[in-house]
């Protein structure tokens, strides 16, 4: 009877999960509608839910989490009330700290942070939060108040880096996190299918770009770059085993979904990514990857013609001479990227060590670019701006230690499993590069949130290798 019970609670857990992500997907999908009244019972119900789960299984909680992260901009949880702070996202950051020290009070957790990307972390959010109150003292109050919420949402990815890098104990912890973000890219990839098919035949391209439960089309773009690839490399590590060409048709279905964006930066970082992985993993698909390429380049006809017409169209024809500024080569978004490019190295150049401050630049590049207030759709020049020179440091140095310990797990796991999400999460740090040249895509907790958490679970691994545990 005993036994009986306790397999019913472990169901139990593994239900509450997928039944989560169940109604979210159906949310997204517009098949359930939530009216007021509806969302605040829907709130409380999984206000609930978490909280037993944060008190009786940390492991369970966090798979909850993670199933939560990508739909928190979507579905907020303020339960209707728009309310500053009080939203299921904080409740389960704050659930997440108290669910810890009782994991280590009843269970000896390890909640040492000892790591080589600990420093880095710590000084790469220590320099945003002095830019952020450095700002805040020339700007006055309304500056707090206005951009104190981004700069959460900007350090909050961070955190879950540390969360999850305590958190997971064994083998069987990193397979279950990440084969279920495996299956959200997957649920999110077939929710940006079935909205595309709903307004394919839209009169306006800009109202055919999909940006699903993302509500951008370009966040929703590099969603894809990140994460897709992980299956690329369960995949290519398991080519010769005729069980996993089933991924093939997952795989085919993001890199579709990809598409529905009409995200120029997305689709050139996915390619760049791909390249990348087959490089390393077979160089025969590499150079077959490479003359599809080469055919495609040659009779761009061949691809989609949505496709076609989006790259085709950067371009303005009349005007692709060689005596001409390059800006107007450019259709008018492409044009005024390089302007506000442009405009960007001015003010880096003006302030070159500190920067103008934590999400100033978009109120001050109209005093060095003919530009309205825009982002810089570049990661790099916007923390080289805002941060100065010592924040771009401090952000690549995180980038390459999370490549650098990625490429270590990759190359000494015996668990094949872990060798090839090593080998995905390569390509997707790399696709991840490529994709931030073209925008700022690492300032939303929905869209980054599982990035940190394949970080902590590298670093994880890593820990276990070394201890002859993987």
């Amino acid at each position: 009877m005993f036994l009986a019970k306790k397999k019913s609670i472990n169901l139990f857990f593994y239900v509450i999960p997928l039944l989560i992500l169940t109604a979210l997907v159906l949310i997204a999908l517009d098949v359930i509608t939530l009216n007021k009244i509806l969302l605040v019972v829907f709130g409380l119900l999984a206000v609930g839910a978490i909280f037993i789960l944060a008190f009786t299984n940390l492991n369970k909680f966090l798979l909850a989490f993670t199933l939560y992260l990508p739909f928190s901009r979507m579905l907020p949880g303020d339960f209707g009330t728009g309310t500053w702070a009080f939203n299921l996202t904080n409740i389960f950051f704050i659930l997440a700290i108290f669910a810890i020290f009782k994991e280590n009070l009843t269970s000896n957790l390890n909640l040492s942070l000892k790591s080589s990307i600990t420093i880095p972390i710590i000084i790469f959010s220590i320099l945003g939060i002095l830019s952020f109150i450095k700002s805040g003292f020339y700007f006055g109050y309304v500056y707090f108040g206005q951009f104190l919420s981004p700069l959460k949402e900007w350090l909050l990815p961070l955190f879950l880096f540390f969360l999850f890098f305590v958190s997971v104990k064994n083998k069987n912890d990193i397979r279950q996190f990440v084969m279920l973000i495996t299956i959200i890219t997957i649920c999110i990839a077939v929710l940006v299918v079935f909205e595309y098919l709903k307004v394919r035949e839209a009169d306006d391209f800009e109202k055919m770009r999909v940006g699903a439960i993302f509500e951008q089309p370009n966040s929703a773009g590099a969603f894809f770059v990140y994460y897709a690839f992980i299956l690329v490399g369960l995949f290519l590590m398991n080519i010769r085993k005729y069980r996993y060409w089933f991924l093939s048709l997952p795989i085919l279905v993001s890199a579709r979904a990809l598409m529905y964006t009409f995200s120029r930066g997305a689709i050139i970082a996915f390619v760049c990514a791909g390249l990348f992985i087959t490089f390393i993993k077979n160089k025969l698909m590499f150079l077959i990857v490479c003359l599809l390429l080469v055919l495609a380049f040659l009779k761009p006809t061949i691809l989609p013609s949505a496709l076609y017409y989006r790259f085709s169209s950067t371009f303005v024809k009349d005007k692709a001479t060689y005596d001409v500024a390059i800006e107007e080569k450019l259709e008018p978004s492409a044009q005024q990227r390089i302007v506000v490019w442009r405009g960007a190295i001015q003010m880096i150049k003006d302030h070159p060590l500190f920067g103008v401050g934590y999400g100033v630049f978009p109120h001050l590049i109209s005093f060095y670019a003919p530009v309205g207030q825009m982002d810089a759709h570049n990661t790099y020049l916007i923390l080289f701006a805002e941060l100065g020179l010592i924040g771009l440091i401090s952000f690549l140095w995180i980038i390459a230690l999370i490549f650098k310990n990625t490429w270590f797990v990759y190359r000494k796991a015996k668990d094949k499993f872990i060798k090839a999400f090593a080998l995905g999460f390569l390509a997707g740090i790399f696709g991840l590069m490529v994709c931030n040249i073209f925008g700022s895509r690492l300032d939303s907790l929905a869209l980054t949130g599982f990035f940190w958490i394949l970080a902590a679970l590298i670093f994880k691994s890593k820990r276990l290798i070394k201890a002859g545990q993987l």
